[in-house]
């Protein structure tokens, strides 16, 4: 398979299999969340090498986009190779890549319109975003303070005889309850 362009800075290629993984790497990478990076990358371009220390070998930042392309059958990536003082300093940045993430907030309202005009223009914006077209339907309608209820497509069952009876729906996708 053909690997995608690369739009990021790098050092070098390096074939995927070269590459080691940090023994010790918390952050632990489902099949869905793979097949969700390959399709962004395929569609975007790298836009982030892939970081190993040039003290141990192992790959700091980027075991996904790393377990993305072996599972498209990638045979090189781009990588970027970084100077750490000593094991600490790896693991502190490794950690904080994934942790710093996990603190910002979205602005869905925001969010919902970008994903609406990135739909208009591009048949992929699903893809291209790692949403899927359900997720973005529930954004859109939150954004609009609609009440969507999961469709079947999302894999989560919905028993519309119950929806009259409850004094509230909580949204599935970020949390809001909405009152009947």
């Amino acid at each position: 398979m053909n690997n995608p362009k690369i739009f990021c800075r790098y050092s070098d290629l390096k074939p995927t299999d070269s590459l080691v993984e940090h023994p010790k790497n918390p952050m632990k990478h489902p099949e869905a969340q793979l097949k969700a990076l390959v399709r962004v990358i395929e569609l975007n371009g790298w836009r982030q090498p892939i970081v190993v220390s040039k003290r141990s070998g192992f790959i700091t930042k980027g075991h996904g986009r790393l377990q993305a392309a072996k599972l498209a059958g990638w045979s090189q990536v781009p990588v970027e190779f970084q100077e750490y003082e000593n094991e600490a300093a790896e693991y502190s940045d490794a950690i904080a890549d994934n942790r710093i993430a996990e603190l910002a907030e979205w602005n869905n309202t925001t969010l919902a319109e970008v994903l609406e005009q990135l739909q208009k223009e591009s048949a992929n914006a699903g893809e291209s975003t790692g949403y899927t077209l359900d997720e973005i339907a529930a954004l859109m309608a939150q954004a609009k303070g609609e009440i969507m209820l999961p469709s079947k497509a999302s894999g989560k069952e919905v028993d519309e005889g119950l929806a009259s009876d409850v004094d509230a729906v909580t949204c599935p996708y970020c949390g809001k309850v909405f009152p009947k």
